[in-house]
This record gives C-alpha cells, structure tokens and sequence, in this order.
C-alpha cells in the first residue's frame, strides 16, 4: 500500500477504511487513479467499453475489454 497515500486520505477524506484492511485500501486508491491490482468491473458491456475507451484515449493506447462468464468462472 501506498504509505504516503494512506497518510494524506486520513486527513482528506471522511470514511477511511480501517488500517489493516487491505482491499478497501486499494479500492479507495483506484478511485483517485492510482495504478493497483485490482481490474475495473461493470456488468454492462457498454459501460466497460466507455471506461477502457476514456483510460487507453489518455495514454494513446489501445484498449481491451474481456467477457467473462461468472458461472463457469466459478467452476474452476
């Protein structure tokens, strides 16, 4: 994690999550464009679209969106 990040969201924003909890951690960061692990989800096509269409646009990049089918995902 971040540790300057972590020390300026406990100033700036209101509902911090707690120290040692990691994912909401990396959830927040995502939100302000930090670079994580974590992928972006929609269940609409379209919606995923727009968001990897708008982040490759930034960086002159090409762009991807991947189907999956949670079911079979599951599965394995």
């Amino acid at each position: 994690m971040n540790g300057r990040f972590h020390n300026m969201a406990e100033v700036r924003h209101d509902k911090c999550p707690a120290p040692n909890d990691y994912f909401d951690w990396l959830v927040l960061m995502q939100q302000y464009s930090l670079p994580t692990r974590l992928l972006d989800s929609s269940e609409s096509p379209l919606v995923a679209l727009i968001f990897a269409l708008e982040e490759s646009s930034k960086e002159e990049r090409d762009a991807a969106v991947w189907a999956i089918e949670p079911m079979k995902w599951n599965l394995q």
